[in-house]
């Protein structure tokens, strides 16, 4: 197991981070804004919105900063909502847990089979951002996932999600500094 991160806001609104390892777990106050991002920045964590669109030849620029955590070579996977996300090599096996072995040949299977079929048949593979840290998609990925010029990069902490700026706007148009007291009430009401 490696390092797992769980960040919060105290009673304070500090930015409290938590530390999780195989035989060890600690916890820290980031008092200030900076000492909270030098925290997270520390810890190849992604974080922000970047809104790009896509070239004439079918590219689009990722956020450097993203490209950084993301390394050399990365998978591309669907996900919820019509988003895909844009996934580091370690993430990945984390990410798919139990469809990693699924047998397909037992029937008691058959319904993950489906469901890995599936995910699988959208995903790219090792891919690679050109000299300009931009990517490179085809049609058919455009077409699976209703890509149109626009597009909008949110960092998840350890993915990227990557949205049609249109689902984008629809889902999460509401997001702003005046709304934000009633989403993070809403996500302490969730729970962990």
């Amino acid at each position: 197991m490696g390092k797992k991160w769980k960040f919060s806001l105290d009673n304070r609104e500090n930015l409290r981070y938590n530390v999780f390892t195989k035989s060890l777990a600690y916890s820290h106050v980031c008092e200030a804004k900076d000492d909270a991002m030098d925290a997270i920045n520390s810890q190849n964590l992604i974080f922000g919105t970047y809104r790009y669109s896509l070239d004439d030849k079918n590219r689009v620029r990722v956020p450097a900063n993203f490209a950084k955590v993301l390394g050399e070579s990365f998978d591309i996977m669907p996900g919820r909502g019509g988003c895909f996300l844009l996934l580091s090599k370690e993430m990945v096996p984390e990410l798919l847990g139990d469809f990693i072995n699924v047998n397909p040949f037992d029937p008691k299977n058959r319904e993950k089979n489906d469901i890995a079929t599936r995910i699988f048949a959208m995903s790219r593979q090792d891919v690679r951002l050109d000299a300009q840290s931009r990517l490179n998609l085809d049609k058919d990925f455009q077409k699976n996932f209703e890509l149109e010029k626009e597009l909008v990069f949110v960092g998840k902490a350890t993915y990227v999600e990557v949205w049609p700026q249109d689902k984008w706007n629809r889902v999460y148009g509401d997001l702003s500094p005046q709304n934000l007291d009633s989403i993070l009430d809403r996500l302490a009401s969730l729970g962990e």
